[in-house]
Order: C-alpha cells, then sequence, then structure tokens
C-alpha cells in the first residue's frame, strides 16, 4: 500500500463495484464500554458509540471491500482484506488490562442500523473518487461516493479514522475513476 493509500488494486476494487449487490455492512467502531454486543444502534440513546467514523466493510455479491485509512492517516485506502482484532481473544493479563481501561476497536455487524440496513440488496450503480490536493507526481485520493438506486454515500479519510457522510462533503471534489488511471501505481 502506497503511503497515499492510492493504488491500481485500490482503484481496480473501486472500478469493480458498480453492479454488485451489498450483502453485509460492518462497521469497526472503538468500544471502550468492553460489551461485546451493543445494548442498540450507534446513535441510539442506549449506546454510547459513534455512527460514523472507523472503518467500514461491505460484502459485495463476491467479495469483501473494505475503506480504511492509508498509513498516512489523510487519504482513503480500498482494501480486499478484512479488518484484523489485535486484541482477539486470548487476552494476555496485559491486554485484557489494558483493554479493561482503554478500551479497543471492535467489528459490529451494522446492517440493521438506520441508513445501514437500507443499503442491504442494494445494488452499486456508481463510484467516483474524492481527491483533495492533485499535485504534479499525484492525486491524493481522500475518498469515494458510492450510489445506489435510492441514495448516495461518501467515505472520507479524515486524520486517522473514515468517515461515513450521508449529505456530500465539503472535503475534496469528486473525480472519474478514469482520471486517475495515470496514477495508481
Amino acid at each position: 500500500m502506497s503511503q497515499t493509500g492510492f493504488s491500481a488494486r485500490s482503484l481496480a476494487l473501486l472500478r469493480s463495484m458498480p453492479g454488485r449487490r451489498v450483502r453485509g455492512v460492518w462497521r469497526i467502531l472503538y468500544d471502550t464500554t468492553g460489551a461485546r454486543t451493543l445494548p442498540g444502534p450507534p446513535g441510539d440513546a442506549s449506546s454510547n458509540l459513534g455512527v460514523d467514523d472507523g472503518d467500514l466493510e461491505l460484502l459485495l455479491d463476491d467479495r469483501l471491500v473494505r475503506f480504511t485509512h492509508a498509513p498516512n492517516c489523510s487519504a482513503l485506502c480500498v482494501t480486499d482484506t478484512p479488518w484484523d482484532d489485535d486484541f482477539a481473544p486470548p487476552l494476555s493479563p496485559e491486554n485484557e488490562a489494558y483493554v479493561a481501561e482503554c478500551g479497543k476497536w471492535t467489528r459490529y455487524d451494522a446492517a440493521d442500523w438506520p441508513r445501514y440496513a437500507d443499503l442491504v440488496g442494494q445494488p452499486i450503480t456508481a463510484v467516483a473518487a474524492i481527491v483533495a490536493e492533485w499535485a504534479a507526481d499525484a492525486p491524493r485520493v481522500i475518498g469515494a461516493r458510492l450510489s445506489t438506486p435510492d441514495r448516495s454515500f461518501w467515505l472520507v479519510a479524515r486524520s486517522d479514522e473514515v468517515y461515513v457522510e450521508w449529505q456530500r462533503p465539503r472535503d475534496g471534489r469528486e473525480v472519474n475513476l478514469g482520471d486517475l488511471d495515470a496514477y495508481a501505481k
């Protein structure tokens, strides 16, 4: 993966999405409660988790696509590698104490959550990139727009997290994926 997160593989994954249906949706959220299951969806009054920051995984007809941030933390990375829980049980006593005190990233099935539930079963109809800067050597791809027949949503890398936006974000400008061919490495 390049420092910008933009690679030929990321571009190929984005290009492969239109026409495929969303079969599952997961969010990777930072949980400080220690709960294995949520009492309610994030954003619900019974939950203290944020709903729109953290990696997003989509299971499409025949592949998993994960949206995460690049190593430089300011670009979007698209991968077919599932999220890996560094604190999966069994935990050492030191890691158990750390998780109890500080929390950890946790993968949650979001298929029944508000907004995300509407995506399940829908085909991806279009994908565009969001570019923040277009330097002489390469654009900085900070996000993507995914569209279904009913809606569009945006994934934008900010700092070290991926945010899902349900309205057009102010960050960057949308560009056709074909405009990025010469820059993918």
